[in-house]
């Protein structure tokens, strides 16, 4: 297929780390999520940004998942070629990095995941419902009504810190995307047409899964049992936290990402 021109922030030097962000979104959700562990250690880290967001023009080429996971191959093979590499995805992301890893799983040294994507189809995703659990009534007062609708919507834990988070790395990020192409992929194209976690043999190197417990996204039991598929995971289902489990419970995330990084470096 013709190769899309991917948008790509790429730093340091060393064995190569492709993040794939979630959906509408770009890579800055990675970077910041990421960077704080990864940039003193001998990684190059390669930040994507996906087919109609960010700064990556889809440009009439991808349709739905089978495609994209074939130009993120692609993309990846033009990257680093044949070295082995690491993987992380979140939400979104983390379907798509199982979809590349079941493709070249013979580079793949090891993948971490928060709160992927294991059914694409939203209604037969196990999942709570959702609720607040902490919320800084100090912080919440300064807030016009609609600030707070926003911020209740989705989060588990609404302070001033998940709040300014939440507005650098996701709202920047969703005024950017395509929202005509990712209308027309969610409702097509969203869900790949074969098992991307079929798998000839298992995928037995070290595998990280982090879900919020009070996920009403993606929920928290689906990412259990893809878990039981990787003979060396380790799971997660962090309470207090929602889909934003790396922003809500950041020190959790990061002692999670640094033991999974002592398998590597």
């Amino acid at each position: 297929m013709t190769q899309i021109n991917y948008n790509t922030l790429i730093k340091g030097e060393g064995t190569p780390v492709i993040m794939l962000h979630g959906y509408a979104l770009d890579h800055r959700v990675m970077l910041y999520a990421m960077e704080p562990i990864l940039e003193n250690k001998p990684l190059k880290r390669i930040y994507i940004d996906l087919p109609g967001m960010g700064q990556t023009s889809h440009n009439g080429l991808i349709h739905n998942a089978d495609e994209l996971i074939e130009s993120l191959v692609s993309e990846i093979n033009r990257l680093v070629g044949n070295e082995p590499f690491l993987l992380s995805g979140m939400s979104y992301g983390g379907y798509l990095a199982r979809g590349v890893m079941q493709k070249l799983t013979n580079q793949v040294m090891g993948m971490f995941l928060f709160v992927p994507v294991v059914e694409p189809i939203g209604a037969l995703r196990t999942r709570p419902d959702h609720e607040v659990l902490v919320e800084d009534q100090t912080y919440t007062k300064t807030l016009i009504p609609q600030e707070l609708e926003s911020l209740r919507e989705g989060n588990v834990v609404i302070n001033a810190y998940v709040a300014t988070r939440q507005k650098h790395e996701i709202e920047v990020a969703l005024a950017l995307g395509d929202e005509q192409f990712l209308e027309d992929f969610q409702t097509i194209g969203y869900k790949a047409s074969y098992n991307i976690d079929s798998l000839e043999t298992p995928f037995d190197k070290p595998v990280t899964i982090l879900s919020g417990k009070q996920d009403s996204v993606v929920g928290f039991e689906d990412q259990y049992k893809l878990s039981l598929m990787y003979p060396r995971c380790t799971y997660g289902a962090v309470d207090v936290a929602g889909h934003a489990l790396h922003i809500e419970q950041v020190d959790i995330f990061n002692a999670h990402l640094e033991a999974w990084l002592r398998n590597f470096v």
